[in-house]
C-alpha cells in the first residue's frame, strides 16, 4: 500500500463513520519511514475531513509506520497495543486520540 492509498481509505472509513456525537478535533497522522508523509482528520461540525499535509493546531498527533497505520485503519492492530509495543507515538490530547482510535478502529 503506498501513502496516496492510505489516505484514500481512512477517507472511505471516515465517510462511513457517525461522528454526530464526537466534539471538534483535529488528528495529525505522521506516516514514519519509506515511504513517510502526513495527513489529519477533522471533525468538526460533526462532518469529518481528510487532507494530506500538517495543520497548525493539531489536538493531537499520531506517529506510526505506514504497514502500522494500513493495519490499524482495518482494525487489525489495537492501538493499545500499538503503543505499548512502541509502534505508535502520540502526541497531545489522549482523550481526542482515544476517541479519534475509536472511530477508525
Amino acid at each position: 500500500m503506498t501513502f496516496e492509498e492510505l489516505v484514500e481509505k481512512a477517507k472511505g472509513i471516515a465517510e462511513k463513520t457517525d461522528v454526530s456525537r464526537v466534539e471538534d478535533m483535529v488528528i495529525q497522522l505522521m506516516v514514519s519511514g519509506k515511504d513517510q508523509g502526513a495527513f489529519y482528520v477533522e471533525v468538526k461540525d460533526h462532518k469529518t475531513t481528510i487532507e494530506t499535509g500538517t495543520c497548525r493546531k493539531p489536538d493531537s498527533e499520531v506517529t506510526m509506520s505506514l504497514s502500522d497505520m494500513a493495519l490499524f485503519l482495518e482494525g487489525k492492530l489495537n492501538p493499545m497495543m500499538a503503543y505499548f509495543s512502541g509502534r505508535l507515538k502520540p502526541k497531545g490530547d489522549l482523550g481526542k486520540l482515544m476517541v479519534f482510535s475509536s472511530l477508525f478502529n
